[in-house]
């Protein structure tokens, strides 16, 4: 790790899917990054058939050290669990 003033950083990233109703992580993913000035990650997380459907919190947070001081950072994002769209529009497409 380095930091100062430029540099490299080592993170500690924790990536959570959380329900909104009972606040219960349902997934999470958790990983070391390293970061230069900044980056970008993608997360997928495969949804079980049996989820309830409902608003889900996504959040991630960053926890990483500066000069012997540790930092987080932390950002969240609100989705929403739903039928996929084809079973939606299935009684309409396919009729018999």
């Amino acid at each position: 790790m380095r930091g100062e003033k430029g540099g490299r950083f080592d993170v500690q990233l924790l990536v959570e899917l959380i329900s909104a109703e009972g606040n219960q992580t349902v997934e999470k993913s958790e990983e070391a990054i390293a970061i230069e000035t900044s980056t970008s990650v993608l997360k997928i997380f495969k949804i079980p058939k049996d989820m309830p459907l409902g608003k889900y919190v996504i959040k991630a947070t960053a926890t990483y050290t500066d000069k012997g001081e540790a930092h987080t950072a932390t950002a969240l994002a609100q989705v929403r669990v739903q039928k996929p769209l084809i079973e939606l529009l299935k009684p309409y497409l396919f009729k018999k």
